[in-house]
């Protein structure tokens, strides 16, 4: 049985491989890069440190999961991106 348990609020993952996005942006929930940027952005990092991070929120992490709502992201969506990503670098 796959594990749904939320990583950071409790809610169901709606149909669809990463959820609902549109209706949930509307209702104000942000997305997992506008979330991300936020934190990196209230850190106390070094210039380097920052952008490294923005780079990694921009190249891996963003396309599959930055428009995921908070309430929608759970072990089972981050699992999938990281098999994904791990079987796109054994193709690529």
């Amino acid at each position: 049985m796959p594990d749904s348990t939320p990583c950071a609020r409790s809610t169901v993952v709606a149909p669809g491989p990463l959820g609902s996005h549109a209706s949930d942006r509307r209702q104000g929930d942000p997305g997992v890069a506008e979330y991300a940027h936020t934190w990196i952005e209230q850190r106390n990092l070094k210039p380097r440190t920052r952008s490294g991070d923005h780079d990694l929120l921009r190249l891996p992490i963003g396309p599959m999961l930055g428009k995921v709502p908070l309430k929608n992201l759970t072990r089972e969506t981050v699992r999938g991106w990281v098999f994904d990503a791990g079987h796109r670098s054994l193709t690529a």
